[in-house]
């Protein structure tokens, strides 16, 4: 669940109190950071609850890779694609099951298992490509890592080709 700032599994419960194992927040959104937090039972009533439950060991992954400079559009929006496409692949037919899984069970329509990739821009005019991943939630960052990594090494290597090639052709004019 997820109260207010906190967010954790439920350990315990009490008439008084509830114990959560706390989990970190933004990159680290699903990984244990060892602590407990105990949060009076009040705090249901004057904070916002999220019950995280309803997907179980699935999660919507969103994170961003802002990219700077700003490579050639069209090839970051294929080669992007292509990356996050590729590490889902195998993930992709238990996706399905268990999105439907979960909709057959909560009655509700969820958005589609398929990784969405997006071209945006930052506040500050940086490119930056937005992925949104249905996957195991303890597979999240580690899927979140591989395809920054891989994102970030695909585009400054197609960078670094246009800059070669200039180089040479100045080199072959001399």
């Amino acid at each position: 669940i997820e109260v207010g700032e906190i967010r954790g599994e439920v350990i315990d419960h009490t008439l008084l109190a509830t114990t959560l194992e706390e989990f970190g927040t933004g990159p680290h959104a699903y990984m244990p950071t060892g602590r407990t937090v105990v949060l009076p039972n009040s705090m249901f009533l004057t904070s916002a609850v999220r019950n995280q439950t309803a997907l179980r060991e699935y999660t919507y992954h969103r994170f961003a890779v802002t990219l700077d400079p700003a490579p050639n559009v069209g090839h970051a929006k294929d080669t992007t694609h292509e990356i996050v496409h590729r590490h889902y692949a195998p993930l992709r037919d238990h996706a399905l099951q268990a999105n439907a899984v979960v909709e057959h069970r909560t009655r509700t329509d969820l958005p589609d298992p398929e990784p969405l990739v997006r071209l945006r821009t930052s506040d500050l005019g940086k490119l930056r490509v937005e992925v949104t991943l249905f996957c195991p939630s303890q597979m999240a960052e580690q899927l979140e890592s591989e395809i920054t990594y891989e994102i970030l090494s695909a585009l400054h290597v197609a960078q670094a080709k246009p800059e070669a090639a200039e180089g040479a052709a100045i080199t072959e004019a001399e």
